[in-house]
């Protein structure tokens, strides 16, 4: 691919692009303690070497799509210690991707073991762990047997796209015809990104899953109800338990009632008996059974995105959190009464604030897109305005672009110093269920070192940039048609 040329100084686009910066040579940006503005920015919090006045850490399994990782935090959010490995990812046809999770287990247990190790190294007791908490790569879907416990096929991974000549299907099946049938009750539509369509393949193309499915052993997991199975003891009495989050990415979740929905397993052709009891986030699941934490409660579990949220201690409504990384993830805590026709809604945070059940609805797009049209989205689906916006992932190391952020938005935006916030918001499900942290402690949590970038635009000033930049984008589509398409391999694609 040829490489992508500047812009001429006196070009256009540069003239344009100098224009829409301009304005961020410097950013409004304030500290909420006192250390030094210029410091550079942090991944993780500096490594604790003494004991915590109150005796208390918390474990995080956060499992994603490439690693394992068990992290150890304080009650205040600092990492105590932590341990990554990395796992194969299996390709066995073009947009095939599987995961073994008898290697996704074995990854999460030496994590943990080798976290462990170097508490022990640093003179810390690792009995001073009093819960544990997973965070997962959401959709990704197991089959097992309960009999043996081992899995009967490779975990299809949530961008697998193996199921779409089921999901075609089922879309023709529907009385609507459409992917959005099913949508006002499960938040979702109906696509190979979710649970079911995997569920619907694993039954239709996997002679072990059908035979297991035929003898009542079958059992259906995301991979959080995998580990907490393992966790437990496996074949010899593990749980079969998942989260409101997790469940709330199968399509198989009634919003309303917060189960799973009669008739969508009707419309699957999915036994409710495979399926695992729903739970809350921050709940005691079960006791590790074996290994240098047996006995730790599992007491919190929350799908990657959602425990972010919580990770960035967004729990009013109205306060948002974006991730910026290879995608842009928006979730917000929005009111009770939300319409369960905004675009992607799911069942979110009854875990700390309690019945009525909290929403969070996430939007998404790629992070050269539009973060704010995701805003305005949310602000016209929810009826409930954004008051902050929380950051976090790779992009947020530039100030540049948090400053963009706060002005084209028009609230503030903070990035915390610990940006581990996903490990974190686990860690925080498990410590709130056991009563080893309080609602009360979390105001402390992570809270050291945040940066705040503020506004320094007009609403009017904020408005014509708006448009500048939706007119930049519209633009940009015209610049390639199906002739340069086909000869994409040669061309520099530019994206707004």
């Amino acid at each position: 691919m040829a490489n992508a040329a500047s812009p001429k100084k006196g070009s256009p686009l540069a003239r344009f692009l100098r224009k829409l910066f301009a304005s961020n040579s410097s950013s409004t940006q304030r500290r909420i303690d006192n250390k030094p503005a210029n410091m550079p920015p942090a991944t993780s919090a500096p490594v604790k070497k003494t004991p915590p006045a109150d005796g208390t850490f918390l474990g995080a399994i956060d499992q994603g799509t490439t690693s394992s990782r068990f992290i150890v935090f304080d009650t205040k959010g600092t990492i105590v210690a932590v341990h990554q490995m990395e796992f194969d990812q299996i390709h066995p046809h073009a947009g095939w991707t599987e995961h073994d999770p008898k290697q996704i287990l074995s990854t999460v247990l030496e994590c943990v073991e080798k976290t462990v190790e170097q508490m022990k190294a640093d003179g810390l007791d690792p009995a001073m762990i009093k819960a544990i908490g997973i965070t997962n790569q959401r959709e990704t879907t197991v089959a097992w047997d309960a009999e043996t416990g081992e899995p009967l096929h490779h975990a299809l991974v949530w961008h697998d796209t193996r199921t779409q000549a089921i999901v075609d299907r089922l879309i023709a099946k529907t009385p609507s015809k459409t992917k959005e049938h099913f949508q006002p009750s499960t938040g979702v539509q109906i696509s190979t990104y979710f649970s079911a369509a995997k569920m619907r393949w694993l039954l239709e193309n996997s002679d072990a899953v059908k035979e297991a499915n035929a003898k009542g052993t079958l059992r259906f997991g995301t991979i959080d109800s995998w580990l907490i199975y393992n966790l437990t003891g496996g074949k010899e009495g593990g749980v079969h338990v998942t989260d409101f989050t997790n469940a709330s990415r199968t399509n198989l979740l009634d919003l309303k009632t917060r189960a799973w929905a009669p008739e969508l397993l009707e419309f699957y052709e999915i036994d409710a008996k495979t399926l695992p009891q729903v739970l809350p986030s921050s709940h005691v699941y079960g006791k590790v059974t074996t290994g240098p934490l047996a006995g730790i409660p599992v007491s919190g579990c929350l799908g990657d995105q959602q425990a972010a949220l919580v990770g960035q201690m967004c729990f009013k409504v109205g306060e948002a959190k974006n991730t910026y990384g290879t995608g842009c993830f928006l979730h917000a805590c929005l009111p009770p009464t939300c319409a369960m026709t905004a675009r992607g809604v799911i069942v979110g945070l009854a875990l700390v604030l309690g019945p009525p059940p909290t929403f969070a609805a996430p939007s998404s797009s790629a992070s050269g897109s539009r973060p704010l049209d995701l805003l305005n989205a949310m602000n016209s689906d929810s009826g409930a305005p954004l008051t902050v916006l929380k950051v976090d992932g790779g992009m947020t190391n530039s100030d540049l672009a948090m400053q963009l952020q706060a002005d084209l938005a028009g609230i503030p935006v903070r990035r915390p110093a610990m940006r581990e916030t996903t490990a974190l918001g686990a860690a925080i499900a498990a410590g709130l269920a056991t009563e080893a942290i309080t609602v009360a402690q979390l105001e402390a949590v992570n809270a050291d070192g945040a940066d705040v970038f503020e506004s320094k635009e007009s609403q009017g000033s904020r408005d014509r940039r708006y448009r500048k930049w939706k007119k930049a984008v519209q633009r940009t589509l015209e610049w390639i048609d199906e002739d340069d398409a086909a000869a994409a391999d040669d061309e520099v694609i530019v994206e707004a």
